[in-house]
C-alpha cells in the first residue's frame, strides 16, 4: 500500500524550493507516515483516519503560508528593484488618487448641502459619490503619479513592463466601476437624497449593458450614447496614460518635440480639470463655442475616445525620439 503523502509531496516539489521541502515539507509527510502506520499497527483505525486528515490540513496550510511568504519576498524585491522606481511610483500613484477621491467626492457632496435634509445619514452619501469620483481620480492622478515616481530614475523595458502591467490593472478595476458599481451608486445616492423608494434610472444610472442594450433603437438619446462610450473609454484611459507618462519618463534630454507634447497634454490636462470644476452646465457652454464645431460632426463614439488616441499617439511620438537618441548617447 503506497505511504499517504506521496502525491503531496511530488506537488509541493514543484511549487516549493529544495530548502522549503527539506526544512519544511519533508518532516511534515514522515510524521504524517510514522503516526498513521503506528495507529494501524495498534488498529486504532478511525485515530489513523483523524491522523490523516490532520497531516492533509497540516500540509496545506504549511503550503499556503510558505507561498505567501515567498510571494512577500518577491512582492519586496520587485518593489525595491531600479532604485526603488516601482514602489516610488506606486507610492505617489496611490497617494494621489486617493487624495484626489476624496477632493472630487467632496464636490457633488457639498453641493447638495446634506446638512438640510432632516435625519438623512450624511455618511452613507458621502460613500455614494465616492466611485464616481475614481475614475476621474485615477485618469489625473496615475499619470502625475508615475511621473514623479520615475523622476531621476532610469527607464528600462523591465520598469516599462511592470508600470504597464499596474496600469493593465487599474484598467480593469476602473471598468468594473463605470460599468456596475458608479451605477448602483448613483442610484442609491438619489433615493437616499429624495427619500423616495423608487426613481426611474438616468444615463448615469444604467449598468454598461443595460446602455448597450439601448443602442439598437434609433430613439436612443445621445446621451445614452455617450454615456456607453464614455464608460469604456475611461476604462481604456489609464493604459493610454500610463504608456503617455512612461514614454515621458524615458526622455532624459529635452528636444522641441517633448517640450511641445508636454505642454499640449498639460494644456489637455487643465482644460479637462476646469471642465469637471465647472460643472456639466459650464462644460456645455465651453465646449459650445465655434472652435468646437469640426469635432461636433465627428460621431460620439470619436470624440469620447479622442483623448484616448492622442495620448496614445504622443507615447508614440516620444517612444521614438527615445529610441533615435539612444544611439547617439551611446556613440558620444
Amino acid at each position: 500500500m503506497n505511504q499517504p503523502g506521496l502525491h503531496l509531496r511530488e506537488f509541493a516539489a514543484r511549487v516549493c524550493s529544495r530548502e522549503t521541502l527539506e526544512r519544511v515539507i519533508d518532516p511534515l509527510i514522515a510524521d504524517l507516515q510514522f503516526e498513521r502506520s503506528q495507529a494501524i499497527r495498534n488498529r486504532r483505525f478511525w485515530r489513523a483516519r483523524r491522523l490523516l486528515l490532520g497531516g492533509y490540513f497540516a500540509f496545506w496550510k504549511a503550503l499556503v503560508m510558505q507561498v505567501a511568504a515567498a510571494s512577500g519576498h518577491a512582492v519586496r524585491a520587485w518593489l525595491s528593484s531600479d532604485a526603488h522606481a516601482i514602489g516610488r511610483t506606486l507610492a505617489f500613484s496611490l497617494a494621489l488618487i486617493a487624495a484626489l477621491t476624496v477632493l472630487l467626492a467632496l464636490m457633488p457632496f457639498y453641493a447638495v448641502q446634506p446638512w438640510r435634509a432632516g435625519d438623512m445619514s450624511s455618511a452613507k452619501l458621502f460613500v455614494y459619490v465616492i466611485p464616481q469620483a475614481i475614475p476621474l481620480a485615477i485618469v489625473f492622478g496615475l499619470p502625475i503619479g508615475i511621473l514623479c515616481g520615475l523622476r531621476g530614475r532610469q527607464v528600462n523595458g523591465r520598469v516599462v513592463a511592470s508600470m504597464m502591467s499596474v496600469a493593465v490593472v487599474i484598467a480593469l478595476v476602473t471598468f468594473v466601476v463605470v460599468a456596475w458599481i458608479v451605477p448602483e451608486a448613483n442610484q442609491a445616492f438619489r433615493l437616499l437624497l429624495t427619500g423616495r423608494e423608487f426613481l426611474p434610472r438616468g444615463d448615469n444610472e444604467l449598468t454598461l449593458w443595460e446602455l448597450r442594450s439601448r443602442l439598437d433603437d434609433w430613439s436612443t438619446p445621445v446621451a445614452h450614447a455617450r454615456s456607453y462610450y464614455v464608460r469604456w473609454a475611461i476604462s481604456f484611459a489609464p493604459i493610454a496614460l500610463g504608456l503617455f507618462s512612461v514614454s515621458l519618463s524615458a526622455i532624459k534630454r529635452r528636444t522641441s518635440i517633448s517640450v511641445v507634447t508636454s505642454v499640449l497634454a498639460s494644456a489637455l490636462y487643465v482644460g479637462f480639470g476646469l471642465l469637471v470644476v465647472l460643472g456639466l452646465q459650464a462644460s456645455r457652454s465651453f465646449t459650445s463655442l465655434p472652435v468646437w464645431a469640426p469635432l461636433r460632426l465627428l460621431p460620439v463614439w470619436a470624440t469620447v475616445w479622442l483623448p484616448n488616441l492622442i495620448f496614445a499617439a504622443m507615447a508614440f511620438i516620444l517612444f521614438v525620439c527615445s529610441n533615435r537618441a539612444a544611439p547617439r548617447r551611446r556613440g558620444a
